[in-house]
């Protein structure tokens, strides 16, 4: 917490996953994680963008591909496979291909 007095955007996104997974003693909250991810992604972090899309899938595909967009654009892997999956959903087989290359 002391991070993210100074907007330490892996401390939002670090503290996100935690409540998101109720590990280390923090309990699992969906709200919470949804809105510190959000702060994370908001601060600049890949890996909030990234999480938060997982977060987005289920609910709002157009946020959760923007979110898997600006961490591909990161370098985030994990986001440009998902962004793979996406586009192969959607009947989009050439541009799936591209970003499993």
């Amino acid at each position: 917490k002391k991070r993210m007095s100074v907007g330490d955007a892996e401390a939002f996104w670090m503290l996100g996953e935690y409540y998101s997974k109720g590990m280390y003693g923090v309990p699992q909250n969906a709200r919470k994680a949804f809105e510190l991810l959000s702060k994370s992604a908001d601060l600049g972090s890949v890996e909030g963008h990234c999480h938060l899309a997982d977060h987005c899938v289920g609910i709002d595909l157009v946020k959760a591909k923007y979110h898997y967009e600006l961490a591909a654009i990161g370098g985030s892997d994990n986001a440009r496979c998902n962004l793979g999956v996406l586009d192969y959903q959607s009947g989009d087989f050439v541009r799936a291909r591209k970003h499993w290359m």
